[in-house]
This record gives C-alpha cells, structure tokens and sequence, in this order.
C-alpha cells in the first residue's frame, strides 16, 4: 500500500491511503492535491493556506507538467535535490504513527 503523507511544522495534514492496484500518476497526484490536501490544508491550517511553500521528492509523477500547472496556480515548491537524505527521519516516525493500525 501506498501512503501519502502531507505536514508541516505544527503536524499532520493530511495521510492519503492510495486505493489498492491504483497506478500513482501525474494525473492521481494532481487529484489528491485538489480534492484532498487543498480542503485539508484550508480545514487544519486556514492561515497559512494563503502562503505555502511545498516540499516534495523528484519523482516522475511529482514532475508532470499537470502537476507543475497545479503548483504555479497554488504554491511555490521548494527545490529538492536528486537522491536527498533529507526525509530518513520520518520513517522511523511514521512507522510508530502508523503501528497496529489496520487499513
């Protein structure tokens, strides 16, 4: 299973479980943006929703020029370098969150 996984410096956003057999693409991406974290982030974070820097990897689905056409009406994105570090941290931290629970 795939779980997509949105925060910031005050906690979780959003957790997006990608339906079984569903292939990620530039066009899925792009409507878990718009429907999910969009209502999510306005709900949870009503104040910063007007200025968001987004951070996210540099996978082909993140790359679609759908998605960058998402991101130039909506958030400016922080650039991430290929094969970063940056996120081993989490994943201890998601695999305590996530413990027990069944989906």
């Amino acid at each position: 299973m795939i779980v997509a996984k949105f925060w910031d410096s005050e906690g979780v956003i959003l957790t997006h479980c990608v339906p079984k057999s569903t292939t990620v693409t530039g066009e899925t991406y792009e409507d878990v943006l718009q429907t999910k974290f969009l209502p999510a982030l306005h709900e949870k974070r009503p104040q910063k929703a007007a200025a968001v820097f987004f951070h996210h990897n540099n996978t082909p689905p993140h790359r679609s020029a759908r998605v960058h056409q998402f991101f130039n009406n909506n958030f400016e994105v922080v650039p991430h370098a290929p094969y970063s570090p940056d996120h081993f941290w989490l994943f201890p931290t998601l695999k305590d969150t996530l413990c027990g629970l069944t989906f």
